[in-house]
């Protein structure tokens, strides 16, 4: 695409979108002024319809728009991501102001830290943000795609540029371009930063998606599937203070997302009850659809796989746990998914008991075949505060995985 037909595209956006919300404020308050009217007034629908010249179809159809208005959930429709000085035009058009900017040089960053939804960022399953993301007064997010932060370069010019042509200082831009991250939380105040040269600054690792969920991989039993060279690098050592290479947080990514649901103000996408799953055999978890492929390195191939052990849930998010299946009979899920289960506040006492019965010996093999578990538990059992409530998502019933 022509960069002159894309950047006209951005205008004819900006446009659209600018009228389309004042449309959409001016009709629920439409609604609302004929919802109190026919309530209070005893005033007709048709009557209202006279007067705007509109069906009294089409003001019933308003009044149900202004009830619902809070009742519905916010759509996850996507943010728009520009070629960095098409964002600022985008913002010129809106006739509109950052007041947020979040960068960081590992995009998870950004996003991670902008409590953001990541479904609007999906793209087939994958998760793909921008290294940049703009607040708009509005309220209103938008991502600014080619450009780079935390090093000097081309990317990094380019991002500069884009803020001073949205209307950020150019002293304020340089220095927030400046830093492997920078949270600019009032874009006007530089007291109110946050930066950072270390990276990543967010534990959490980046999630993807099946179906409408948000999917956390975290376990030991994900290297046996990972790309190598991409293992070496989360085993670099100490902290980097220069910020030239990737540092290990002190958190691991399954406290780090425990501690996020943990919080009060947690997003909406992340609000609700929490419960667990437990698989207890492979063939389970994967009749159920809780695997995490990854493709050939090679581009053909079978690739390689991961069943779960664990799933924990809460809101849209699931948390899958994939750790080595014990070798013993006598014992049904490894230390690590009991060690999950307990940070996530769901232990399964029962089945730990049953679990710990026998003794890892020819007897207690023996009676484990017996009368263990395995024979009088089903395959998965789902656990909660009041014993009630099941896991809402099941991947190979509900999506494709």
């Amino acid at each position: 695409m022509r960069r002159s037909i894309e950047a006209e595209l951005v205008r004819l956006r900006a446009a659209r979108d600018r009228y389309s919300a004042s449309l959409k404020e001016i009709d629920l308050e439409i609604g609302r002024v004929a919802t109190k009217a026919t309530k209070d007034e005893l005033t007709s629908k048709s009557s209202i319809a006279r007067v705007m010249g509109v069906s009294h179809t089409h003001i019933g159809n308003l009044m149900k728009a202004y009830a619902e208005a809070d009742i519905a959930g916010p759509a996850v429709s996507g943010i728009p991501i520009f070629v960095n000085s098409l964002a600022s035009k985008y913002v010129q058009e809106r006739g509109s102001r950052i007041v947020r900017s979040i960068s960081g040089f590992n995009p998870s960053d950004a996003l991670l830290r902008s409590d953001l939804d990541p479904r609007l960022f999906n793209d087939e399953g994958s998760v793909r943000s921008p290294e940049m993301l703009w607040k708009l007064e509005s309220g209103e997010w938008i991502g600014v795609g080619h450009v780079s932060v935390g090093y000097n370069g081309t990317g990094c010019d380019f991002a500069v540029t884009a803020l001073v042509a949205a209307g950020v200082p150019e002293d304020h831009a340089r220095r927030i371009v400046s830093w492997r991250f920078c949270d600019a939380v009032d874009i006007t105040d530089p007291d109110t930063w946050e930066e950072s040269r270390i990276w990543p600054v967010e534990p959490r690792t980046g999630p993807r998606i099946v179906g409408d969920r948000i999917i956390v991989d975290v376990g030991e039993a994900l290297n046996s599937i990972s790309d190598p060279h991409q293992r070496l690098k989360t085993h670099q050592g100490p902290v980097d203070e220069t910020g030239f290479y990737a540092s290990v947080p002190d958190l691991n990514s399954l406290e780090a997302w425990l501690g996020f649901l943990d919080r009060a103000d947690v997003p909406e996408w992340a609000q609700g009850p929490r419960v667990a799953r437990v698989l207890l055999t492979e063939e389970e978890a994967r009749t159920q659809g809780f695997v995490r492929k990854v493709s050939s390195p090679w581009g053909f191939g079978r690739g390689h796989s991961s069943a779960a052990v664990v799933v924990v849930e809460q809101g849209f998010v699931q948390i899958w746990g994939h750790f080595y299946r014990p070798q013993s009979r006598t014992q049904l899920l490894p230390p690590e998914a009991y060690d999950m289960l307990e940070a996530a506040k769901v232990y399964p006492s029962e089945l730990a008991a049953r679990d710990n019965r026998w003794p890892d010996s020819a007897l207690g093999r023996f009676f484990a075949d017996l009368f263990g578990p395995s024979k009088t538990l089903p395959p998965s059992i789902d656990i909660s505060d009041n014993g009630a409530r099941h896991l809402s998502f099941t991947p190979g019933l509900d999506a494709e995985s």
